[in-house]
């Protein structure tokens, strides 16, 4: 929250294209900061509507981009290779590859909404390989839906918008680590009460 006055007192004292270069380069630190900060602003007069949302939109959108290409430039390196070569496995390092290749559209899409997880999730996409041009589009477009809305929730409620956007990121943690737990010890859970009914035994009920 300290943060988050500190950058709104900055804008407030900036002309306006300082101001919407302050945006973006924040936006390369904390997307929830640049466009929480860049819709109280505009509440505030201290910048036209519309230009502190494409200012918003165009810093989230260059972070996710820049992202990408750390990771692409990582993976393209000999130091890298090397130092994954002697943790992970090739087969298991290609399964996974794989698996997140797959399913990268629900997974890139996913990220939008739990703070924490773009640095991550978008350096990985550019090291196992996803095409530039496709993960440029699809975060762009999922950057068009998502922005306005956090960015106008901030326009028409305030700073409390900072603390649900906050509550909301756990809850969805919670939420995925809990199905996470659950998938990783259902063949457990099956194998169990498979022997429990080979047994004859009745399987037993949580107190």
């Amino acid at each position: 929250m300290e943060q988050l006055a500190e950058f709104l007192d900055r804008l407030a004292q900036a002309p306006a294209w300082l101001a919407c270069v302050a945006i973006l380069l924040v936006a390369q630190l904390s997307e929830d900061i640049a466009v929480i900060g860049a819709g109280l602003a505009a509440a505030a007069s201290t910048l036209p509507t519309m230009l502190a949302l494409a200012a918003a939109i165009a810093g989230v959108w260059l972070g996710d981009l820049l992202l990408w290409f750390v990771g692409h430039g990582a993976r393209t390196t000999k130091l890298s290779r090397r130092f994954l070569a002697r943790f992970v496995d090739a087969a298991t390092a290609e399964r996974c590859r794989r698996e997140l290749h797959d399913r990268k559209l629900a997974w890139i899409l996913l990220t939008r909404v739990l703070p924490g997880s773009r640095a991550p999730t978008y350096v990985l996409a550019g090291a196992i390989g996803i095409r530039f041009r496709w993960f440029a589009i699809v975060t762009l477009l999922a950057v068009l839906v998502w922005t306005p809305i956090v960015f106008f929730a901030a326009f028409l409620l305030g700073d409390d918008v900072w603390q649900l956007s906050q509550r909301a990121g756990a809850t969805a943690w919670a939420a995925i680590l809990t199905l996470l737990v659950l998938f990783m010890l259902r063949r457990r859970l099956a194998h169990w009460l498979g022997g429990c009914k080979h047994e004859g035994i009745p399987p037993r009920t949580p107190q």
